[in-house]
Formats: C-alpha cells, structure tokens, sequence
C-alpha cells in the first residue's frame, strides 16, 4: 500500500508539478530519517508500557 502511494506521489512531482528527479529524491530520503526515527521512538514506548501492565 505505501509503495503504490509513494509511487503515485513521486509521479506526480515528477510530471505534472515538473519538479526536478533530485529534489524528489532528497524529500523522500528525509522523509525516510524522520519515519525511522518516530518509529524508534514508538517502539521504545511501546516497550516501556508493556512492563508497566
């Protein structure tokens, strides 16, 4: 599901906004340090609240 809707947005940079190949590139590497780091940080809460139950 989010590799189609990665897809779809990356097409849409590309063509219909004519944005250029590597300004898509960088948004989406950015977009990737912050993913990974909010899912860290969920993880490492999710652990935490399990041992509290």
């Amino acid at each position: 599901m989010q590799a189609s809707a990665f897809f779809i947005l990356s097409f849409l940079l590309l063509e219909t906004l004519h944005i250029h190949p590597a300004v898509v590139i960088i948004l989406f590497l950015m977009y990737g340090a912050v993913h990974f780091k909010l899912v860290g940080k969920m993880k490492k809460t999710r652990k935490s609240g399990e041992g509290a139950e």
